[in-house]
């Protein structure tokens, strides 16, 4: 998989994706209703947003809460929580099941036609710049999509995502250039961050912490399902129309299954209107709005990680171009923002996107950077592995991306797993220490089984592997981050966490990029037999025409050469970029999650009595949540 397209193309859609649990509003609103088991309302009188007023000075994060700053999309979801019925909950948490379903089934469909639609533009190599794009937009579109439903209001948000996830596919259908394709994932990336962020915040505002990690995985279960059914589905339309409409439909079909959910938020939030309850909300400016989104500090680590990255993807080919003016322009610009966000970020910068102040805590610090690795190996191998599929072991279209979605079958099902035995373990760090193993085991095993001579059972025995690693220790990574901060500051952890790894995946896109550009046009011109060298450029290029070559030709078997010489530097890198991964889990510490939750019980009664930060007072009166 990759992350080009954005919402699933990461290792297991809701294990590794954003499952930004929101606790900032579950448990200032005291109004949730578990679906699982019904609550009373509960009342609020004054709270203070979490992310309205987050600080820092020097070092130190100095982090203040007001009541007079909540954000006005936040008093409407403690209005219009009380108007959740037990009914109205199922249907909503239907709906959200739904619009996963197809969200997913549209991921593992154009998954295939990826590398079709770049090989039809030949740049069949530029596969990893459109996964740098897209990583470096996941890293930091996140918070500001979750800012923004704070501010407006969950129902407005989800409408404008839905729209720009609509312009993305609609413009991926009608691109007839690389770079029209590319530019489609700024569409597609911020509106499916945006509709799958706001799953995970509705699922939050509206159960308990303790039922929340289960019913947050609800985003994951169509994947059981999709995987299998998405690379016929695309074949379908590879065989019989084009691979434009396979993106084309989803234009008609996401918007109508979306319905539903928009329309139950609409709802409530009219009922609570015609009440006279539901304040309107004061638009403070938009200086204030990009103080609060950190747009300076977004346009900052944007600008510096694509224009250091790009390059690396760029560069190489058949005509190296690293002398070239625009290159080194790229890396120097790139250098100098990059160098200006850290300063940024820590001085400047009221709520900043990326708050490193969080890091001065071990066990966050390790597991983020941890993540960080674990999705850089990920990228490093997979962005051009169903092409090696297709090109060095004859795989169809829809085998290859069968194969590949094994991850995603594997991580999905070890994801819940691991969450049901943290659930009746209390411990997350052992499973850490498991899964990150398995996962090194199958990289390293992949290494070995690249090669033509393996069988494919073996090539996905890899796969099972990678993923059953790779899911469980999302889990564990993602819940050490939350469980070892504040409660108030469980938001800002989990979107460092989301941010970094992001990150992380975008330099191994990178890292894929250059190991591809840079070697295997000098491994074509090695193996290709003197009559096929003048092809080179148009095999490197469209993959579709290397695979199309026939079997047992010269030609054909000089190609597979030289891909598995390159899928095997590719799958040593990745191993390699993996093993920090065991050194920074021995820093995690393990709180276990009874201790978590009990800390989170005794400390709600503080909070209700008056709670002194940094001298603002954050006042919350009401019962429990659930």
């Amino acid at each position: 998989m990759d992350l080009d397209q954005a919402l699933a193309r990461t290792p297991s859609y809701g294990s590794i994706s954003s499952t930004v649990s929101s606790d900032r509003v579950s448990l200032m609103s005291k109004m949730s209703r578990d679906p699982l088991q019904e609550s009373d309302d509960k009342s609020v009188t004054a709270v203070g947003n979490e992310l309205s007023r987050t600080e820092t000075r020097g070092s130190r994060g100095v982090r203040r809460v007001s009541g007079e700053e909540t954000q006005a999309g936040v008093k409407k979801v403690e209005v219009i929580n009380k108007y959740w019925t037990k009914q109205s909950l199922w249907i909503a948490y239907g709906s959200i099941f739904l619009l996963a379903f197809i969200t997913s089934l549209e991921s593992q469909t154009t998954y295939t036609f990826t590398r079709i639609a770049t090989s039809s533009f030949s740049a069949h190599s530029l596969i990893s710049s459109v996964g740098v794009i897209s990583n470096i937009l996941l890293a930091v579109i996140k918070p500001p999509m979750a800012k923004l439903s704070d501010v407006f209001g969950r129902t407005e948000a989800f409408a404008v995502s839905l729209i720009l996830y609509v312009i993305g596919d609609a413009q991926m259908a009608g691109s007839g250039s690389v770079g029209t394709y590319a530019s489609a994932q700024l569409f597609f990336t911020a509106g499916g961050t945006g509709i799958q962020i706001l799953q995970q915040i509705i699922i939050a505002d509206t159960s308990s912490l303790l039922n929340r990690a289960l019913l947050s995985s609800i985003p994951d279960f169509p994947y059981l399902v999709t995987v299998w059914m998405g690379p016929p589905i695309a074949q379908a339309f590879l065989d019989h129309s084009s691979w434009r409409w396979g993106y084309g439909v989803w234009c008609v079909i996401v918007p109508a299954v979306a319905a539903p959910l928009i329309l139950s938020l609409w709802y409530n939030q009219r009922k609570a209107k015609k009440d006279g309850i539901l304040e309107a909300r004061e638009w403070r400016g938009w200086k204030h709005l990009a103080s609060d989104l950190d747009l300076v500090g977004v346009l900052l680590l944007v600008t510096g990680l694509t224009l250091v990255l790009l390059p690396l993807t760029l560069a190489g080919g058949t005509n190296s171009s690293w002398n070239s003016h625009s290159i080194i322009t790229m890396l120097a610009v790139g250098g100098i923002c990059l160098a200006l966000f850290i300063p940024w970020e820590i001085y400047v910068a009221k709520h900043p996107c990326v708050p490193f102040y969080m890091m001065r805590d071990r066990t966050v610090l390790a597991s983020t950077f941890s993540g960080f690795f674990f999705f850089m190996a990920y990228y490093v191998f997979n962005e051009y592995f169903t092409s090696y599929l297709q090109v060095a072991r004859y795989a169809s279209p829809a085998a290859s991306t069968r194969i590949s979605e094994v991850f995603s079958f594997a991580s999905t099902v070890s994801s819940i797993t691991t969450g049901l035995l943290i659930k009746y373990t209390k411990r997350y760090k052992v499973w850490g220490w498991v899964s990150i193993p398995i996962y090194l085991l199958g990289l390293g095993l992949m290494v070995h089984f690249r090669g033509p001579e393996s069988s494919t059972a073996l090539v996905v025995m890899t796969q099972v592997l990678t993923g059953v690693g790779g899911g469980s220790y999302a889990v564990a990574a993602q819940l050490a981050v939350q469980a070892n901060v504040k409660r108030g500051e469980v938001g800002i952890a989990t979107a460092l966490y989301l941010t970094l790894t992001s990150v992380g995946g975008a330099v191994g896109a990178a890292i894929s990029g250059a190991i591809w550009t840079q070697r295997l046009p000098d491994y074509l011109r090695q193996e290709l037999p003197l009559a096929s060298l003048d092809d080179l450029p148009r095999i490197y290029n469209d993959f579709v025409y290397a695979a199309a070559l026939p079997r047992g030709s010269e030609a054909r078997d000089g190609t597979i050469r030289a891909y598995t010489r390159v899928m095997r530097d590719l799958t040593v890198a990745s191993t390699v970029c993996a093993v920090p991964m065991l050194v920074l889990w021995v820093w995690v510490r393990d709180l276990g999650v009874s201790r978590e939750v009990r800390e989170m019980e005794e400390g709600r009664k503080s909070m209700e009595e008056g709670e002194v930060e940094r001298g603002d007072e954050m006042v919350v009166s009401g019962n429990s949540i659930v």
